[in-house]
Formats: structure tokens, C-alpha cells, sequence
């Protein structure tokens, strides 16, 4: 599974703080969607042990 982008201290997508992990891969195509490029499932970087521990240590933020 790759991932196109973690936005930490997101408080654009929903009440509150949050962080948020956008995956690559959208078999539906929507017309209008301003995503395009996250359609192709290779798109972005691999998802990894090493990115489970970053979103994991970001999470221990107090704040979320």
C-alpha cells in the first residue's frame, strides 16, 4: 500500500485536531475530484513499519 501524504495537526478535515493519512489508490474517478494524481494506486511513498512508528509518535502529541 503506498500513502500520498500525513498531515499532522490537521484541523482542516473535521472538528478538532486530528492527523490525518491520505492512501493512494481511487478506483471510482469521480468527475471534479480535485485529487487526481492519488487515482494511480503506486502514486506516493510506500507504507511502511517506519511510517506505522511516525504516525504512532505523532500521536502522542497531547494535543490529539
Amino acid at each position: 500500500m503506498n500513502y500520498a501524504e500525513i498531515k499532522t495537526y490537521d484541523v482542516a478535515n473535521g472538528p478538532g485536531i486530528r492527523l490525518s493519512l491520505f492512501v493512494s489508490g481511487c478506483p471510482h474517478r469521480c468527475p471534479g475530484c480535485f485529487n487526481q494524481q492519488a487515482w494511480d494506486f503506486s502514486y506516493g511513498k510506500p507504507f511502511t513499519n517506519e511510517t506505522i512508528n511516525c504516525i504512532i509518535k505523532e500521536l502522542s502529541f497531547p494535543a490529539y
